[in-house]
């Protein structure tokens, strides 16, 4: 990792960097499940971008190297409250994640993750969730080493 990392909150400028990123989840979530997702070119539109950037509940932490975008991080903050089941409370919800291939492994996810939880709790959020994909595995194990435990299991069947 070079000495020129910069993380911070994504903003207008950034839109083809997260753009291209955003598309790099999208393609693997496209190739693995094909099945049931649709194709499409932007995994995020401009429009979503823009609506990011500009809701006060909504995040997209961005990490550069050398004044490069090289990860991009989606969150948001979802309220629960008067809800039959669940108690009132923040979640701080990480939607999507993403570094260039030679970026990964070598701590860039872990300095996005920590501005996360920076984030949450600076929104009183009790807690943090990330849906991830059962096929991805490097995924899987970043978060169970950032201390995500398992919540629950959806299961599928095709008839």
């Amino acid at each position: 990792m070079s000495k020129n990392i910069i993380l911070r909150l994504a903003n207008e400028k950034d839109i083809d960097s997260v753009l291209e990123l955003s598309n790099i989840v999208a393609d693997i979530h496209g190739k693995e499940r094909g099945d049931i997702l649709k194709t499409h070119p932007r995994h995020i539109t401009k429009k979503r971008f823009l609506n990011y950037i500009c809701e006060t509940n909504r995040f997209i932490i961005v990490i550069e190297d050398s004044k490069k975008i090289v990860g991009i991080m989606l969150c948001k903050i979802k309220h629960i409250v008067d809800d039959n089941k669940f108690k009132d409370n923040f979640v701080f919800q990480i939607e999507d994640t993403c570094l260039y291939e030679e970026y990964r492994n070598k701590g860039y996810s872990d300095k996005m993750m920590n501005m996360a939880k920076e984030i949450a709790k600076a929104n009183n959020c009790q807690r943090m969730e990330a849906a991830v994909w059962n096929f991805n595995k490097s995924s899987i194990a970043f978060f169970k080493k950032n201390s995500f435990k398992e919540q629950r299991i959806i299961y599928e069947c095709f008839l």
